[in-house]
This record gives C-alpha cells, sequence and structure tokens, in this order.
C-alpha cells in the first residue's frame, strides 16, 4: 500500500496524530486507537492483532506497484496446503 493509497483508506476515521516519515518522503495522520512505527522504508500502523503496512514504492503506476506486489506475496505461499 503506497502512502497515497493508505491517506485515501484511513482518510474516514479521527485522528490522534499525524506521522512523519524520518526520510521526509510522506506523512500520514494516524487514526485514534493505532500505534504508528518505522517499518524498512515505510511504516506500520497497529491496533491490536490489526495492522497495516505503508511502503514507500517505486513504479511506473500504482497498478504496476500492486502487481509487482502481489507477485510477490504468490510465490511465498507456493507451498501452502
Amino acid at each position: 500500500m503506497t502512502a497515497a493509497i493508505a491517506t485515501a483508506f484511513l482518510s474516514t476515521a479521527t485522528w490522534a496524530a499525524t506521522y512523519h516519515d524520518p526520510q521526509h518522503r510522506f506523512q500520514i495522520s494516524i487514526p485514534v486507537g493505532w500505534e504508528a512505527e518505522p517499518f524498512g522504508e515505510g511504516v506500520k500502523f497497529a491496533a491490536g492483532n490489526a495492522y497495516c503496512l505503508v511502503l514507500e514504492g517505486q513504479a511506473e503506476s500504482p497498478s504496476a506497484l500492486l502487481k509487482h506486489l502481489v507477485s510477490q506475496f504468490a510465490g511465498q505461499w507456493t507451498g501452502l496446503q
């Protein structure tokens, strides 16, 4: 999920604070009841057992980035029965 998509996805929530990327690439409002912490090249939002990862990605379009991410996840689950 890119920072722009995450911001749109979370746009209906009530905000507690704003997360500022340490590398100054983006900032995202944090919903009430959620915590944010750096995660690799992005940020992890967590509330209880639920979480959302926002990663900085570079692709020619959002759909190309999503296609790339899906192909990576699919390869990780090939041995699952």
